[in-house]
């Protein structure tokens, strides 16, 4: 009992602390408290960390193609981790700072000695300062006193709370000054040896971590005696502590420093200067492009232009995409950026300016498709008033009738307009604004069928998205400008069936004297009003190219023509971008099929038809017509006279077979003098005519339309009219004045005076039509 006693007091009795376990508890107090202290300043006094850097535009193979000052006027270009090589990072912790890895952001032992020799000598001796603390003083500027050493120390510590050494690095990389308005080790890497951080030598290396500590007695280029010794005072000193190989040591020792800082050539000035203002908030912007694609094909581009100033053509502009990334991989804005006086600065990829005929094959695409031709449907190329509107072709010359692949590869303009009032222009103003074609959205109301001829204003790029939809079998896919973007867009333009016929059309065997292989590629060329501007667009299932040709001040030259000028540029450019490539072409969809067809015409063949081809169609879609190119009419044994089913007689008549020819084309063929029959006119005894005989209509000009004329002189005016069947003679009065007698059948031209004209039409009875037109120059 006595001894159960005594234990239970010794275990009610507390044992004091010895002096040992106080210590650490205290210790442990304190550093809670000031941890605490630490979180609580740290939330109260955020660290700012942002960087204003230099915008660097990157090629496909990461190398830099421009460079940017930054918002305050700095060369700071942004170092990635990866680029920050093994032999920066241990040249600098060498120099700088040994224990960086082992420290919180301040090397305390470093620091107390520090200040101990600077109070024993009253002057500063020597410094402490961590890379992390020299990180602080370049993130915030302050004068040096020891009340702001102790704010930089917490500093600190408020760094390498929040990130990694790694990532400290990387942040003294980026801020180390070098004189002037250069920071960080890229800039510097860049702007005095044209090289990537990670492709400097040894000696090279050394050099940029020694010059920040003394930017000005050690300046780069300027002071290059000095820091070649202090250069090889930090090697020798590195090489007696087998740092580094003894042989890079060496090699180090002798290499010279550059003598002046200077910036790289500039590649692909306009392209760059797009890439950053499209993406301003971004410091690094990797693109797709080329380097060496971008290259050769400015050089390609600048020796044409010199060859072309011969003939007052100055400027040139390429785009090259990959169809299969939809990438950029080539951007030339213009023949020379250096080139002031031809102001080589504009960007001739985004220069809005007429298309030409480029837009043909959308036109006669979107016929196909809709079901109005096929390739070998007939179309009419003769001179045609549409409403006011009277298109020439290029040479002022006329075919007659011509298939559409024939008028498509000739690029006539008549059939493309009449394919285009097919079509309406309408469905071609939705399809361009689909494509985002940026002047059909600003005057889409004042657009017609002058857009078949160029009428409607495109840029290069536009016109490049629109081929590209071409070989990306009607899908449009907009252009992916840099690494960071995605495909979120694709829209159906036009059907698979549509874009192949049109390719096939297109499509041309380019021999190449250098390789084994033909180029094959489907392009269309194109020429402005004026002669102003000339265009080549062209693709294969690899690549889509589009070449503009001319002047950024607008004016035209003699041999400004689409095929003359750009289309050579367009083929060189193709090899040099197809070489010991395949040759793949696409395939034919599955709905593609042939048929046997008129030639007369391009419709199914009927009984009378002898003439047969075969012509590709789209089943469900083309038209079933029937051909139509002879007509069966009742004339008298002597083929004289024509019959109706009212004055057919019961005997002496027969029927004939006689061509079915448009008005315009019969009055074409009048007027060239082809050999043909005519149906014989009518039976002058038929009742029914001479009841129903009406005063001839004018079809051209059309009443109370504007005509605009470039020469008063040269430019002509079509008068036709459509007439009774036996009206024979039809006569023409300008003015009131008497100007020809001519056949109904025939059509007659007649050089208009500016303002408004008075245009009479009589037959032989005296039946007549008049109208008012007024005549504008331009």
């Amino acid at each position: 009992m006595l001894i159960n006693k005594k234990m239970r007091c010794m275990f009610q009795k507390k044992q004091p602390f010895t002096h040992f376990q106080k210590l650490f508890f205290g210790l442990i107090l304190m550093f809670l408290f000031l941890f605490l202290s630490f979180l609580l300043m740290d939330f109260c006094f955020p660290l700012r960390t942002k960087i204003e850097y230099s915008t660097i535009v990157m090629a496909k193979d990461s190398s830099i193609l421009e460079t940017y000052l930054s918002k305050d006027s700095k060369w700071r270009m942004k170092t990635e981790l990866y680029e920050i090589s093994p032999e920066l990072r241990k040249t600098l912790i060498f120099k700088e700072d040994k224990y960086f890895y082992w420290h919180i952001g301040v090397n305390f032992m470093a620091t107390g000695k520090a200040f101990v020799g600077n109070i024993w000598y009253w002057k500063k001796k020597s410094g402490a300062s961590t890379i992390t603390m020299q990180v602080v003083r370049m993130l915030e500027r302050r004068k040096r006193t020891y009340f702001n050493k102790f704010i930089e120390i917490f500093r600190a510590f408020q760094l390498d709370f929040h990130y990694s050494k790694e990532e400290i690095l990387q942040l003294y990389f980026n801020l180390i000054p070098y004189g002037g308005n250069v920071e960080g080790v890229k800039s510097a890497a860049w702007l005095f040896f044209q090289k990537k951080p990670t492709q400097l030598s040894l000696s090279q290396v050394v050099t940029l971590t020694l010059v920040p500590n003394r930017p000005n007695t050690w300046a780069l280029g300027k002071k290059n005696k000095i820091l070649f010794e202090a250069k090889n005072h930090w090697l020798k000193k590195m090489g007696n502590q087998k740092y580094f190989p003894e042989q890079d040591i060496e090699i180090a020792l002798k290499e010279k420093l550059p003598e002046k800082k200077q910036k790289p050539n500039v590649i692909a000035p306009q392209f760059c200067r797009r890439m950053k203002n499209l993406f301003p908030e971004q410091d690094l912007i990797y693109t797709y492009l080329d380097k060496q694609k971008q290259e050769k094909i400015q050089q390609l581009t600048s020796n044409f232009a010199e060859r072309a100033k011969l003939y007052n053509i100055n400027q040139a502009a390429v785009l090259v995409i990959n169809n299969q990334t939809h990438t950029i991989e080539a951007y030339i804005g213009s023949a020379d950026f250096d080139n002031k006086k031809d102001e080589g600065q504009n960007d001739g990829v985004k220069a809005i300016r007429s298309p030409g005929s480029t837009l043909k094959p959308l036109i006669y695409a979107l016929a196909i498709e809709k079901g109005l031709i096929t390739p070998k449907t007939i179309l009419d190329d003769v001179p045609t008033d549409f409403g006011g509107y009277i298109p020439e072709n290029f040479n002022k010359k006329f075919v007659g009738q011509i298939s559409v692949e024939n008028a498509l590869k000739m690029s006539l303009n008549i059939p493309a307009v009449k394919v285009l009032q097919l079509i309406s222009p309408q469905i071609l103003i939705e399809k361009l604004l689909l494509l985002r074609y940026k002047s059909v959205k600003k005057e889409e109301k004042k657009l017609g069928l002058s857009m078949a001829l160029g009428g409607v204003g495109a840029s290069l790029e536009e016109l490049v998205n629109l081929y590209q939809t071409f070989a990306n079998k009607g899908n449009f896919i907009p252009f992916i400008y840099q690494k960071k973007q995605k495909i979120n867009e694709k829209r159906t333009i036009l059907k698979q069936e549509s874009t192949y016929l049109v390719g096939e059309i297109l499509g041309n065997m380019q021999r190449d004297e250098n390789t084994k292989n033909p180029l094959r590629v489907a392009w269309k060329t194109g020429t402005s009003l004026g002669r102003r501007d000339a265009w080549c667009i062209a693709y294969n299932p690899q690549y889509t190219v589009g070449v503009w040709v001319g002047n950024f001040s607008g004016e035209g030259a003699n041999n400004l023509i689409g095929a003359e000028v750009a289309t050579p540029l367009m083929k060189d450019i193709f090899k040099t971008l197809t070489y010991q490539q395949n040759n793949d072409w696409f395939e034919i969809p599955k709905n593609i099929k042939l048929r046997t067809i008129c030639s007369e015409t391009g419709l199914l063949p009927n009984i009378f038809c002898d003439n047969k081809i075969m012509d590709s169609y789209i089943p469900s879609i083309s038209s079933i017509k029937k051909c139509e190119h002879l007509k069966e009419v009742w004339v008298d044994e002597a083929e004289k006279i024509s019959f109706c089913h009212q004055c057919l007689p019961k005997k002496n008549a027969k029927k004939k077979l006689y061509a079915n020819f448009s008005s315009e084309i019969t009055s074409f063929l009048l007027e060239q003098k082809e050999s043909f029959t005519l149906i014989p006119l009518h039976n002058p005894a038929c009742t029914h005519l001479t009841h129903t005989r009406e005063k001839p209509i004018i079809l051209s000009p059309s009443p109370f339309k504007e005509y605009l004329i470039e020469n008063e002189n040269e430019s002509e005016l079509i008068l036709s009219c459509r007439a009774s069947p036996n009206t024979q003679k039809i006569h023409w009065y300008i003015n009131d004045k008497f100007y020809k007698t001519t056949s109904p059948l025939v059509n007659v031209y007649f050089k208009p005076e500016i303002g408004n004209t008075k245009i009479t039409c009589a037959d032989d009875e005296g039946k007549k039509t008049e109208i008012t037109i007024k005549v504008s120059k331009i």
